[in-house]
């Protein structure tokens, strides 16, 4: 579903109308998931997660929670976002659930406030290392927990 999201988000009609059919049958949730892979976020995810070496039953654990807690490991920034709140927000979740990937991403004009955001919570937190894909119009940074 994120897919044809991505292939109709042009026409805003088509594209709102299968947001809400995704709404209807998965809820809000659902949503989230289908539009973390119609921005392109899951690929990225994908090629972050094979970069650690892990076998194929870690990468499917590792899919399942990403999914299962896509609510509390994934932050779109606006560019009307405040960066300390969102800062605050992202360092509380980090704390308190310890995910072994947190992805902050943003395009356009808010990558500024992205990266803002981002440099705010690495000071905050320790046991995590950042990884950045960027393309012309998004950044993407995955904190990655570091297991010793």
């Amino acid at each position: 579903m994120g897919l044809t999201l991505r292939r109709v988000e042009k026409n805003k009609p088509q594209c709102d109308h299968l947001r809400d059919r995704i709404v209807k049958k998965y809820g809000a949730e659902g949503l989230h998931i289908a539009q973390f892979v119609q921005n392109g976020l899951f690929g990225k995810y994908i090629a972050n997660i094979l970069d650690k070496g892990l076998t194929i039953d870690q990468i499917t654990l590792e899919i399942e929670q990403l999914f299962k807690n896509i609510e509390i490991t994934n932050s779109y920034i606006q560019s009307d976002s405040n960066v300390a709140k969102e800062a605050a927000k992202i360092t509380a979740r980090i704390q308190s659930h310890n995910p072994s990937t947190y992805i902050i991403s943003g395009s356009k004009s808010a990558t500024v406030k992205c990266r803002q955001v981002k440099d705010t919570v690495m000071r905050k937190i320790t046991g995590y290392k950042e990884e950045l894909y960027r393309t012309e119009i998004k950044e993407i940074y995955f904190l990655n927990r570091v297991d010793k």
